[in-house]
């Protein structure tokens, strides 16, 4: 995923402070999938982590789209941490993708963010779906059944 950002205005002196996030930062990127989780849902969060530092200078942003990396999975329970998202819940996010957000608004005081040249593309080394992927993922409702939208339920079966 690449995109370019840029303030417009607006004093990068006095930051957002995380108040009100769970996972160490500000939610920077989120990736929703409202068909994935056997229809529940999936949420993938990107913090701003050392990006947080931007002065508001025009900036290329690249970023991978793998497991770990800094991505994580919202539990969609406010009493659940975050984890660390995997290759699979993004790859599925990412098939269904019904939402992408990419936050603006760095700063206690006003600011102007300008976004533009959003991609989301492919590696020529690795395929769309991780080789481990691309079979989907066990189903919740019916185990012997996997679909790349089941993939975020987490289904053990027989105690693995």
């Amino acid at each position: 995923m690449s995109f370019t950002v840029k303030a417009t205005y607006g004093d990068f002196d006095y930051l957002n402070e995380d108040v009100t996030q769970q996972a160490g930062g500000l939610h920077w990127i989120v990736l929703e999938c409202s068909s994935c989780n056997d229809g529940k849902g999936l949420r993938i969060v990107r913090q701003t982590d050392s990006f947080f530092n931007w002065n508001g200078a025009e900036r290329k942003v690249e970023i991978q789209m793998i497991g770990g990396n800094s991505w994580t999975r919202d539990p969609l329970n406010g009493a659940l941490a975050f984890t660390s998202a995997t290759d699979c819940e993004i790859a599925a996010t990412l098939n269904g993708l019904t939402k992408l957000k990419i936050l603006g608004d760095f700063t206690k005081a006003g600011e102007g963010v300008a976004i533009d040249d959003i991609r989301i593309t492919g590696s020529p080394t690795q395929p769309s779906f991780p080789v481990s992927c691309q079979q989907g993922c066990t189903c919740s409702h019916y185990p012997a059944v996997k679909r790349i939208s089941c993939c975020g339920n987490h289904v053990t079966i027989g105690g693995r």
